[in-house]
């Protein structure tokens, strides 16, 4: 197909070459226009007697000046005109050549600069520098599109997480489906009148959270009626044994359940869809960079920027895509207007994990006992890491609460938010542990079924895979990947996210097959984005060189909080809790000196 600019530069060839041949054109009439002047002007003139006429011999009387104003001269004389043989006086010869050298001039300039702009368009031709009339925009190099392409994947991923975490706290808000709109209500910003302006629907002598020193105590007794089920607010993750969820937590169906009633699903619904779009956008450009990645050193500059473009192109459509969603799921949450239902459920997902970490614990001493120790690997340090998590949350809601009694909404949202993302994170490591003793179990009955098994000093994943059954093991790979990236996403680079992906897209092309390739590849794909991963964040280290025990640098590591490493003067930049959104509005919620 042939492109704009080579039908632009085709015309604009076109018409350099009609005006040079109108001026040949033009040049030529004039010359010709000079030459046949003369030739008219002495036509017209034959018409007409040469002299005056006389009769034959007769006198023509010369007059001179009138006597007395000249010197004296002689006498008046007399002209005689010879007579000719028709009658008539003898014409003057006043025709000469000189009278055709302009009109011959003329001409032969006209067709010296014609032949001369003939010359000069062909050696441009040759040389490639005929002026086209079309501007050509600078082209950026490829190092350039190289880092804004690796930058905007990251930011785009960062950016779909982030908004699927904070989308299913959204959902589970207790009652927010029959709220009114946060116009129809008394705003609680403190600027109303009246003994309760300005304070949250929040009872101001309600119990705080637990002890942040003391996160995973077996003698604290959790209420289930306060308690929501993590299958009904968050389908995208569920524990337990080995189901299709199980494998692939981070993709998302807009026909799933995000909600428990038909109130909620209808006011959650246009957000998962805005964040299914976003992540099918983004799909598409880590399919781009893996394809970067295994032809490296094989593709041409041009389809390298071909490549490189299209990722720019996908990542900016999912990020707008979240960006033009923000405001009305803003309004959907109404944080600034009542966060009492929000914190309310904030605070029942702590202390329900706060129980399921101490359990966690324990059945993670007991795989380390049952399997071999590289059964375990995956979730090791699980358990610690999420009391770091909840340690944060604990501070973070206590904040909520204090700034949420006095009307200091905007702030309060701040910390709820924070302290949101450092329990899902919790509940990620947690659900990790749960989900790793359950396809250990399931490995080992399957695992029965052939041979050889010695028995426990193996790791029973490891035996299906040495059987070539790849569908238990892959699933439990990609999962295990798929929440070390999202818990440590601050220090996770792109090649890894793009491993994951690919990883992602495999599995979800397996046909269930134990001995299918999609499966194995899968397999293969998850456990080289989890060693990337963990080489990213060796080299990452704790930038920010906080105090250890209060779980801000696990909060920037997993990137809940959004901030810069120290500068020169050893002063981070932290900026805010990451919210629902694309990299234009997922720091909206920024606000200086909180942390």
């Amino acid at each position: 197909m042939t492109s704009r600019l080579s039908r632009s530069r085709a015309r604009g060839a076109t018409s350099h070459i009609a005006v040079r041949v109108a001026h040949t054109a033009f040049g030529g009439l004039v010359a010709l226009a000079w030459l046949l002047l003369p030739t008219a002007t002495e036509t017209a003139a034959e018409g007409r007697p040469r002299g005056p006429y006389a009769p034959e011999g007769s006198v023509i009387r010369v007059m001179g000046p009138p006597v007395g104003e000249w010197p004296a001269a002689a006498a008046p004389g007399r002209l005689v005109v010879p007579p000719s043989a028709d009658g008539f006086a003898a014409p003057a010869d006043d025709s000469s050549g000189s009278d055709l050298i302009l009109p011959v001039a003329a001409a032969g300039t006209a067709v010296a600069v014609a032949a001369y702009s003939l010359v000069r368009r062909r050696r441009r031709a040759r040389l490639r520098t005929t002026p086209t009339g079309v501007f050509d925009p600078p082209t950026t190099p490829l190092p350039d599109l190289r880092r804004r392409a690796r930058r905007l994947l990251v930011e785009t991923d960062d950016s779909v997480r982030t908004s699927t975490e904070e989308l299913g706290f959204a959902a589970a808000r207790p009652g927010h489906g029959e709220a009114e709109a946060p116009s129809a209500g008394p705003s609680n910003r403190g600027d109303a009148d009246g003994p309760g302006a300005g304070k949250p629907h929040a009872d101001p002598q309600a119990p705080s959270t637990p002890d942040a020193e003391k996160p995973d105590v077996d003698e604290q007794d959790v209420d289930e009626q306060d308690v929501d089920e993590p299958e009904a607010t968050n389908p995208t993750r569920q524990p337990g044994p080995v189901g299709p969820h199980a494998a692939t937590p981070f993709t998302l169906d807009p026909t799933q359940p995000f909600a428990e009633t038909p109130a909620m699903r209808d006011a959650v619904r246009p957000f998962v869809e805005a964040l299914a779009d976003a992540r099918g956008e983004l799909v598409a450009a880590f399919e781009a960079g893996q394809r970067l990645d295994e032809a490296s050193g094989s593709l041409s500059p041009d389809e390298e920027r071909a490549l490189l473009e299209k990722i720019l192109v996908r990542c900016t459509t999912a990020q707008r895509r979240l960006d033009t969603a923000t405001p009305a799921f803003d309004q959907l949450r109404a944080l600034e207007w009542d966060i009492a239902p929000a914190l309310e459920c904030a605070e029942a997902r702590f202390r329900e994990l706060t129980g399921r970490t101490a359990n966690a614990a324990t059945t993670l001493t007991a795989l380390r006992h049952t399997y071999a120790p590289a059964a375990s690997l995956p979730v090791t340090g699980h358990v610690e890491q999420a009391k770091d998590r909840l340690v944060f949350a604990t501070t973070e809601l206590n904040r909520a609460r204090q700034s949420a009694y006095p009307g200091d909404l905007d702030t309060a949202a701040v910390h709820l938010r924070a302290a949101e993302g450092a329990i899902d994170q919790a509940d990620l490591f947690v659900t990790g542990v749960e989900r790793l003793s359950a396809e250990l179990a399931r490995a080992t009955e399957l695992v029965k079924e052939g041979a050889p098994y010695t028995g426990p000093d193996d790791d029973p994943l490891d035996v299906l895979r040495r059987q070539s059954r790849w569908s238990l093991p892959s699933r439990s790979a990609v999962a295990a990947a798929a929440d070390f990236v999202t818990t440590h996403r601050a220090a996770v680079g792109v090649r890894a996210r793009t491993r994951l992906s690919e990883a992602e897209r495999h599995l979800a092309l397996d046909d269930e097959a134990e001995n299918g390739d999609h499966a194995r590849r899968a397999d293969s794909l998850a456990q080289e984005a989890r060693h990337l991963a963990e080489q990213d964040v060796r080299a990452y280290g704790n930038p920010y060189g906080g105090p250890g025990g209060d779980g801000l640098s696990g909060a920037l590591l997993g990137g809940i909080i959004l901030g810069e490493p120290p500068d020169g003067t050893g002063r981070a930049d932290l900026r805010g809790p990451a919210c629902y959104g694309g990299s234009a509005t997922r720091a909206r919620r920024a606000m200086s000196g909180q942390f």
